[in-house]
């Protein structure tokens, strides 16, 4: 078995979120099944523990499909979609603010021209805003 087939006895304690000795007592007991493999550049051996057996490696493919294979093309492309697809929400959204800006904006004009028109035609509104502008009003 390849190192690459599975994982050593810490990694495996860690998927597994238990304890390494309960890790190595489980390979001695025959309930994990792992296989000692010659390290190239170190001495002695390790205990490998195949993906299947932990389950983990199932799981993950349940979850995350993976094609086997895609170039670096068609990964730039579907990147280029993903980005895009996010920038038409975003302009979308942007777009409907600042139509509800537009439409508070000319709801205020219009509340400032009809303000100028009662100030125009009586004096005594006109007091009375200055007298709010400036903090005095009711």
């Amino acid at each position: 078995m390849d190192v690459e087939q599975g994982v050593s006895i810490p990694k495996a304690a860690e998927l597994l979120n238990v304890s390494i000795d309960t890790v190595r007592r489980r390979i001695k007991h025959g309930d994990l099944p792992a296989t000692k493999v010659k390290q190239p550049n170190l001495k002695g051996e390790r205990w490998i523990i195949p993906f299947d057996a932990l389950g983990v490696g199932k799981e993950i493919r349940e979850v995350v499909p993976v094609e086997t294979t895609l170039n670096v093309k068609e990964f730039v492309g579907m990147v280029t979609k993903a980005m895009s697809d996010i920038n038409k929400e975003q302009n979308e959204m942007l777009l409907q603010e600042i139509a509800a800006l537009r439409n508070e904006i000319t709801g205020l004009r219009d509340e400032l021209v009809l303000v100028k028109q009662q100030q125009q035609n009586d004096p005594a509104t006109k007091k009375s805003w200055l007298d709010k502008l400036r903090g005095r009003g009711k």
